[in-house]
């Protein structure tokens, strides 16, 4: 490894993945199915970028990483009335440890989403659609907490409370074609 110069970088390491994909179900014709993944994994570990009190390292390992899921299912009653539901699950986590001290610790933090939506769209071939549904999502937030890394650790643990809220939301919307180049859209 080597810096902008061109000088070695000792003793850095990284590694990292992603992984998408997605999976396509069309049982019959008013139905379609199709759930979408992603999941990431990123660590690096540098000399000690920074320092606290108590906490004096040679070395910082950073951790950061995300898994997603969605679930989509949509129903056509006709070509003009489709039913679109979907379910979404979301985790991102990240921390940082120190290890080599004497008071060895970990960083960590994370976030949750989860979110369940469904929709109604009538469409009027060329010209017309009109959208209208309701949502649900609620987010799972973990601030912060410290914590020792072995036995031998002097720190002591600490943990800013979790925190939880809503989102709901009932919604319609409607899209009118004017012309080609002119397209209104309230809601």
């Amino acid at each position: 490894r080597r810096d902008k110069n061109d000088n070695l970088i000792p003793d850095n390491n990284a590694n990292f993945y992603d992984i998408a994909n997605k999976l396509y179900f069309r049982p019959n014709e008013k139905n379609v199915l199709s759930l979408s993944t992603y999941f990431s994994n990123d660590n690096f570990e540098v000399d000690s970028l920074f320092g606290l009190q108590n906490i004096v390292a040679k070395r910082t390992y950073f951790g950061y990483g995300h898994e997603n899921y969605a679930f989509n299912w949509s129903h056509f009653f006709s070509p003009e009335f489709v039913l679109n539901t979907v379910a979404v699950y979301s985790n991102y986590a990240t921390r940082t440890e120190v290890r080599d001290s004497a008071n060895q610790a970990e960083f960590a933090n994370a976030l949750k989403y989860r979110q369940l939506k469904s929709e109604l769209v009538y469409i009027v071939p060329d010209k017309h659609r009109v959208t209208g549904g309701l949502s649900a999502i609620r987010y799972d937030n973990t601030p912060g907490s410290l914590a020792p890394i072995g036995d031998g650790s002097g720190i002591s643990p600490v943990k800013v409370p979790d925190e939880q809220s809503w989102e709901l939301a009932a919604y319609i919307a409607e899209e009118y074609n004017i012309s080609d180049k002119l397209l209104v859209e309230v809601g």
